[in-house]
């Protein structure tokens, strides 16, 4: 610190931000970073210290706050968007310090950065939330209140009508419990999406976890899964959501593979991971779903290949959208909640990590989930 002021005071100030929750940023009036503590580095992903801290914070509104503080005037907060990675929502308030506090002779103001996200995103999803969990309920309630309905009156004795009736009903049941279930966990990671998990697990361990809680609906379709030995595969992220993102793209998988077919799961480092597809084959189709925050970095890929009809080019731009249902198109007669992969993509945002398809009509698709190397 003491390359900044020999200032007992400010060393003080200093010493006191970096043990605050909020990010906090000290600039002179040419506009320049003095200081930035650990909240604010991480807010803003970098240490800015002496550089111009508009070119970070580039918003008119906060421009004109700057201005108005080294005016001698005290601005009203205002928030501050940040789009990639992931859409953040920043509280911005800023504080002149007292004239005789100085650096280099420059005068000082404080910038608070408070994170909001989580009370936007709750604001802005409630509405949405409420309209989409009302929209895809309204089928299987009419459907169980028509059943109840029939029960009730005409079938009330039919034996065969009951035992017929109630088997619907408790599918219909399921599927609203799937969907809420689905809704839930959408909501959640998208809550929560702006916060890095940190943690360190071995991947290949979350592929065999997940591989134990499918292998009844694997046998059932007499689908045989291939995961070959991998060793351990140590990468960030959260254990119990990679898991969740594994199931849920093994389960579709085996949904629209064909009986008797097989599925392929590898991992590989990403620089050398060869897809099961050719690269030059002009009836294969690809997308980057969700691109890799730092492709500099290390990063551990994990191939899921099915045995599917693969997708057609007009499904291709929505997977990822939520609600979108892809098997009604296709073979399977199991119906989804159109949540899956949008759970999926979220998550791996959330881990900063990518996620890749590539897919051919009658040669079935593959999923790339690129994740960090823990180092």
């Amino acid at each position: 610190m003491n390359n900044l002021t020999d200032n007992t005071s400010i060393n003080t100030l200093l010493k006191m931000m970096d043990n605050i929750k909020n990010g906090a940023i000290i600039i002179d009036d040419n506009c320049n970073i003095k200081h930035t503590n650990k909240t604010a580095k991480k807010l803003l992903g970098k240490n800015y210290h002496n550089q111009g801290i508009l070119e970070f914070l580039g918003d008119k509104e906060v421009n004109s706050n700057i201005k108005k503080v080294f005016s001698g005037k005290i601005p009203e907060p205002t928030t501050y968007r940040i789009d990639k990675p992931v859409i953040q929502h920043i509280r911005v308030l800023i504080s002149p310090f007292e004239p005789d506090i100085k650096i280099s002779q420059k005068n000082l103001a404080l910038i608070i950065l408070n994170d909001i996200t989580e009370y936007i995103f709750m604001q802005s999803q409630r509405s949405d939330f409420l309209a989409n969990a009302s929209h895809e309920l309204k089928t299987p309630v009419a459907s169980l209140l028509g059943y109840i309905e029939t029960l009730k009156g005409h079938a009330k004795n039919d034996e065969e009508a009951r035992e017929k009736f109630l088997s619907i009903m408790h599918t219909q049941a399921e599927r609203m419990q799937h969907l809420i279930n689905d809704l839930l966990s959408l909501l959640k990671i998208e809550q929560i999406e702006h916060i890095v998990p940190n943690q360190a697990f071995d991947l290949s361990q979350a592929v065999e976890t997940a591989l134990e809680t499918l292998s009844p609906l694997a046998f059932k379709r007499n689908i045989k899964i291939n995961f070959p030995p991998s060793g351990t595969k140590f990468v960030k992220g959260d254990y119990d959501e990679i898991v969740q993102v594994i199931i849920n793209l093994v389960h579709n998988a085996i949904k629209i593979s064909k009986k008797n077919t097989h599925i392929n799961i590898i991992i590989c480092s990403q620089n050398v991971c060869n897809s099961s597809f050719s690269t030059n084959s002009k009836e294969v189709n690809s997308r980057v779903i969700v691109p890799i925050y730092e492709p500099n970095t290390p990063h551990y890929c994990l191939q899921i290949k099915d045995n599917g009809p693969g997708f057609t080019k007009n499904h291709i731009p929505r997977i990822g959208e939520r609600f979108y249902r892809i098997a009604g198109d296709l073979d399977s007669q199991e119906k989804g909640t159109g949540l899956g992969l949008a759970i999926v993509k979220h998550i791996i945002m959330r881990h900063r990590g990518g996620l890749e398809l590539k897919t051919a009509v009658g040669k079935g698709s593959e999923f790339c989930i690129s994740l960090p190397v823990n180092e």
